[in-house]
């Protein structure tokens, strides 16, 4: 599990720079796991409690991994 804070001079929209961005200093939880039944119970468990202040979730699947034998 990682706390992200998101970096407001690196979080600006590419198409419009000048135009703010109410999320640019926002926190995320990134959680990382092998088994996306057990990531979900997490989440169920810890972020959907009384007064937690979750906006969205997410869930992604790796697709293809590199390994150093590929370089």
């Amino acid at each position: 599990m990682h706390l992200i804070e998101s970096d407001p001079e690196l979080s600006k929209n590419l198409n419009k720079p000048d135009e703010p961005n109410p999320g640019a200093g926002d926190w995320y939880v990134l959680i990382e796991g092998t088994d996306l039944a057990a990531v979900r119970e997490l989440m169920e468990d810890r972020f959907k409690a009384p007064g937690a202040p979750v906006v969205s979730t997410g869930a992604y699947r790796l697709m293809w991994d590199l390994a150093k034998s590929n370089l």
